[in-house]
């Protein structure tokens, strides 16, 4: 069984200190870009920066069974288990945290 590591930004972990950040980012109000299913882009404000958030919340059984009955492989392996990734705006920094 493989360990998982989360690395997060120190000013991200400053602004979302003692929550967890899968549940943070699940839940974290914004300004809406796209939403489909278990999937939304936002850009959000923390601690006086804008952000974009990417989320993907797992496509669940019935999206791997179409995918599967349709001949096409499965977006991700681990793609029941949730993913986020946040982009820093900046003119000169993109920096992203994936977990």
């Amino acid at each position: 069984m493989s360990a998982r590591a989360l690395f997060l930004r120190d000013d991200l972990a400053a602004a979302w200190r003692g929550r967890e950040p899968f549940a943070q980012a699940a839940t974290q109000p914004g300004e809406v870009y796209r939403a489909r299913e278990g999937r939304r882009t936002l850009r959000f404000e923390a601690a006086g920066r804008s952000y974009f958030l990417k989320y993907h919340g797992g496509i669940g059984w019935r999206e791997i069974i179409k995918n599967l009955t349709q001949a096409k492989a499965p977006a991700s392996p681990a793609a029941n288990s949730g993913s986020a990734c946040i982009w820093k705006l900046s003119a000169s920094i993109a920096a992203t945290i994936c977990g």
